[in-house]
């Protein structure tokens, strides 16, 4: 498995701390298809830190699927029949908004802008708060782009978003089918309160500046628009 321009994608987060890029390893981590529009790999990255020794990061890359999952989720043919069949039982969203909301790229460009731009955004508020760690909720971001291409505004096939890989801090993932516990359940409520929340004070304390870098990531494919 290969990731184009690693090193690149990763440099500013191993300058931040002091790690220089050796190699890495790449393997599937689920089946494809298993994670619906990306393909999820485990990614190991090798590097030596600022007294010599060396390191690995352990993380989750999250790419673009195969080009025939890409066309499977973008078909008009099977798409548009899956669209009607929703638009005739539920009678809400017309084929092309459906179309948008399921387009794996304009999906994938905001997830990193979610990581790139909301979240330093949203620590930056909380540490004028005095609060720390405000965005623990999500997985640190080690890098992330929609292109190799630092000028492109157009996801492609080296879009790739790489983030800590939990397992190796004492994380799990549970049993789709057994569901969760009642603690483990009052913890993710908690956590998603706290994002809500979170953008909601962000918004109320700086209206501007919440509409200029946050709210342009809206998705109007849904009609949605964000209440003053």
């Amino acid at each position: 498995m290969k990731i184009n321009n690693l090193k690149q994608l990763i440099e500013p987060y191993l300058s931040r701390h002091e790690k220089q890029f050796i190699s890495y390893e790449a393997s599937n981590l689920l089946p494809v298809g298993e994670n619906y529009g990306s393909t999820m790999l485990s990614l190991n990255i090798n590097v030596r830190n600022k007294i010599g020794e060396q390191e690995t990061i352990h993380c989750v890359a999250k790419t673009l699927p195969p080009q025939k999952m890409q066309e499977f989720f973008n078909t008009k043919v099977t798409f548009k029949k899956e669209v009607e069949t929703i638009h005739c039982v539920a009678k809400t969203l017309p084929p092309q908004k459906m179309q948008e909301f399921f387009n794996t790229k304009v999906t994938f460009k905001k997830e990193v802008a979610f990581y790139t731009s909301i979240v330093p955004i949203l620590e930056e508020f909380g540490n004028e708060r005095n609060v720390n760690d405000l965005m623990n909720f999500t997985a640190k971001c080690v890098g992330a782009r929609i292109s190799s291409n630092p000028l492109s505004q157009n996801v492609d096939e080296d879009a790739a978003i790489i983030l800590e890989n939990l397992k190796h801090q004492g994380f799990s993932v549970g049993n789709r089918f057994s569901g969760f516990n009642f603690e483990t359940t009052k913890l993710i409520v908690r956590e998603m309160a706290k994002m809500h929340a979170t953008f909601i004070a962000f918004k109320l304390a700086k209206p501007n500046e919440f509409k200029e870098k946050i709210g342009c990531y809206l998705d109007r494919a849904l009609d949605f628009v964000a209440p003053d």
